[in-house]
């Protein structure tokens, strides 16, 4: 499993833990001092996001699929610099 620790601009950490199968995430957890509400959607961005395409752009639309699906709100970091930070972990960064 790969992990990786990001800090965003505006102070928020990030914490990363993937494994990949071929060019898909296989599994993902996802941590850190960012807000999330309800904190239960989480959980499914995290299982929603296995057999995504590694990529950023098909990340961050998965990511804010789930969003929206939980009438869900992201404080502390958006869906892009989510995806990124994915990316970064998976590529070693």
């Amino acid at each position: 499993m790969k992990k990786g620790e990001y800090k965003i601009p505006g102070g928020k950490l990030v914490r990363i833990e993937v494994e990949t199968k071929g060019q898909k995430l296989e599994a993902i957890e996802i941590t850190g001092d960012f807000f999330l509400h309800p904190e239960s959607s989480l959980e499914q961005i995290e299982l929603q996001l296995i057999g995504t395409p590694l990529g950023v752009k098909d990340l961050e639309r998965k990511i804010k699929d789930v969003l929206k699906q939980f009438q869900a709100q992201l404080l502390g970091v958006n869906p892009r610099q989510l995806a990124e930070c994915i990316m970064s972990t998976v590529q070693g960064k």
